[in-house]
């Protein structure tokens, strides 16, 4: 987790994955992130999440940080198993980000629990995704390390958005603002799809 000061109202800040030693220690570097943030910009009012990129992680973590930008008692997320039992899960803390304006970057290369993350956000109507159609990785898995030194994947239940949608390679998370952002543009240090992010943040 990274952050960068844009101007005196707004903040960039880049999740590469949920993912840390464990999710507990995510945590705790998410929740120094948000006090360092706070103490550096005290007339914060806008928040760039960046999730391009990123492959997705911990759903404790990830729940823990929605819960930043949340209302209590938001749908934050569902999970579906295979009896079709459906879990659904709300936010149940007090974040420091709940009052600010809100985008998120997303691309072809954010997934699974970035995707969920840009999905509670749209969801919920609480702030605008911006940049290309995501992976469509919407279930849960375990890594299961054999004797032999093979690995088992096993997927043992679905992620659902707030509104009961299922994420797949069909039905991916469709940003609000689709931008392209090419391989020349980021040579060249210009960032389209950010430009977006801060420009609806500003109107």
């Amino acid at each position: 987790i990274t952050y960068r000061k844009i101007d005196d109202q707004t903040v960039k800040i880049d999740i590469s994955q949920f993912v840390d030693e464990t999710p507990d220690v995510f945590n705790r570097s998410w929740d120094k992130v948000v006090n360092s943030i706070n103490n550096e910009i005290p007339n914060l009012k806008n928040i760039v999440v960046d999730l391009r990129n990123n492959p997705g992680g911990y759903v404790y973590s990830l729940r823990y940080v929605l819960e930043e930008f949340m209302g209590n008692g938001t749908i934050l997320m569902k999970e579906m198993d295979a009896n079709d039992r459906v879990v659904i899960y709300r936010d149940s803390r007090q974040g420091k980000f709940e009052n600010m304006n809100l985008t998120v970057l997303v691309n072809e290369g954010s997934a699974s629990a970035s995707e969920i993350f840009a999905s509670a956000i749209q969801d919920n109507n609480r702030g605008e995704i911006i940049g290309k159609k995501t992976v469509g990785k919407g279930v849960e898995q375990e890594l299961i390390q054999l004797d032999d030194g093979s690995m088992l994947i096993l997927v043992f239940q679905k992620w659902l958005t707030p509104n009961g949608n299922k994420i797949s390679k069909e039905s991916p998370i469709t940003p609000d603002f689709e931008i392209d952002y090419s391989e020349d543009e980021m040579r060249k240090g210009v960032d389209p799809q950010l430009d977006k992010a801060l420009e609806l943040l500003r109107d």
